[in-house]
């Protein structure tokens, strides 16, 4: 399915699919995205960057999420956003760009994909061996609890 620009709003939050996670901006307007680049440009982490529509997507599936009740209107939602602009603190599993758009339309610093990452190692740490990841959850001596 391909994204029309007509039914872009300003300040919508779009998530373009890649291989295995999808990347999210805030849409400005005229064709430009802002969102965190992360590894959009190779290895090396980026910054939030105001970038077209197609350096965003990567020529992949790109669509817009809907939000019901956001607690920003668009033009603050840009503002929080632009206010960003530069910033250079990109962390995959702690601040990426799905942290950075819900925090622009919500105030709040969560990304649903890494929620779902770490609800699966801990699951998978659980039965692999459960002392361990119990011991990892709570904060225990790792060495107590292996009896090492």
């Amino acid at each position: 399915m391909t994204i029309k620009f007509a039914d872009i709003k300003i300040g919508d939050h779009l998530v373009s699919k890649r291989f295995g996670y999808t990347h999210h901006g805030i849409y400005l307007g005229r064709n430009r995205i802002i969102h965190y680049t992360g590894f959009c440009e190779g290895f090396k982490a980026g910054k939030v960057k105001i970038t077209d529509f197609g350096s965003f997507s990567q020529n992949q599936k790109t669509y817009v999420l809907s939000h019901s009740n956001p607690k920003y209107s668009a033009k603050q939602i840009i503002e929080r956003a632009k206010s960003r602009l530069g910033e250079d603190k990109y962390h995959l599993l702690n601040n990426n760009c799905e942290h950075f758009v819900n925090w622009c339309i919500y105030d709040e610093h969560k990304s649903s994909q890494i929620t779902k990452v770490k609800t699966i190692a801990v699951t998978l740490a659980v039965c692999i061996n459960p002392q361990l990841a119990l011991a990892g959850v709570f904060g225990l001596n790792l060495n107590k609890a292996l009896k090492l």
